[in-house]
């Protein structure tokens, strides 16, 4: 759907002008409708004119957090030069990937949440230049933030793993299968920057828990088995629900939200001692999850 007006590469800074929502165009006499959105390009970051706007809002969200990052660039350095203890988080991180992934993707889960926080995206210059005079005073303070969630979280994913690796009695081995699965949805290369910022500071309570379960499996494996016949539905929902969602979609928000319950429900079975954040039951996440299903 090419049109010049909407169609600009490598633009270094916003001087786009303002994007409408959608514009019509004429193709062969139809008149069909655009949406114009930035999106990250092979020399930074571009102008297109998208046939859906699911693609173009997805892009969109990408492409502007791309140019605020090259509009605060020097500010962005000094907080990617200067991050806390990133060299124990890379180690423990060292399985899953590098350590150059692992300080981007910190960066990003920065950028989002000193940019993004209020879920905004702009759309015009005015807007744009607001959110990069707002948030570039708060990025190394949220990396502050961000790193010192990260240096517990990260510890406990290097403990687990290790004692996932030894010899396991045949009692064990479904357990040790759920927490392998559980443990790949908690930490894997991306992690941080896909994690909702209010849960990164329950991350380390969360691996925590399980390490605390799988040293309680040797009392009394019946127990632990009881425990997770009630936990499986509850898990089995989310991860079918978000197989679900399309590429170029985000998760509903009370999906995302239920996600997360799940894993407050883990600590309440399985590591009562570490309390959970709030209430939390197998009945209040199934009335979660009614709740979920009726808003979409």
């Amino acid at each position: 759907m090419p049109d010049s007006r909407w169609e600009r590469s490598g633009l270094s800074d916003w001087d786009c002008g303002d994007l409408p929502e959608f514009v019509r165009l004429d193709q062969a006499g139809v008149q069909v409708r655009g949406y114009p959105a930035l999106a990250v390009g092979k020399e930074g970051v571009d102008l297109r004119l998208f046939d859906t706007p699911r693609e173009a809002a997805w892009c969109h969200r990408a492409g502007v957090l791309a140019l605020l990052r090259r509009h605060c660039l020097r500010t962005v350095k000094e907080v990617q030069r200067h991050l806390p203890g990133i060299d124990a988080l890379c180690l423990c991180f060292a399985p899953l990937g590098s350590c150059a992934q692992l300080k981007e993707d910190i960066l990003q889960a920065v950028l989002q949440q000193a940019f993004l926080a209020d879920g905004e995206v702009p759309r015009t210059q005015d807007a744009f230049l607001a959110s990069a005079r707002e948030g570039e005073g708060s990025l190394l303070a949220t990396a502050n933030e961000i790193c010192g969630w990260l240096a517990p979280a990260l510890e406990e994913y290097h403990l687990v793993s290790r004692m996932l690796k030894g010899k396991l009695q045949p009692a064990w081995l479904e357990t040790a299968a759920e927490l392998r699965a559980q443990l790949d949805e908690l930490v894997y290369p991306g992690f941080v920057a896909a994690t909702p910022y209010v849960w990164l500071p329950q991350l380390a309570r969360f691996l925590k828990a399980m390490r605390l379960r799988w040293e309680k499996l040797p009392r009394n494996p019946p127990r632990d088995r009881q425990q997770a016949r009630l936990l499986a539905p509850r898990v089995e929902r989310y991860r079918s629900a978000f197989a679900a969602v399309g590429k170029f979609e985000c998760p509903p928000l009370e999906l995302v939200e239920y996600r997360w319950l799940v894993e407050e429900l883990r600590v309440s079975l399985f590591a009562q001692e570490l309390k959970t954040s709030m209430k939390v039951s197998p009945e209040r996440i199934d009335k979660a999850w009614k709740a979920e299903r009726t808003s979409i």
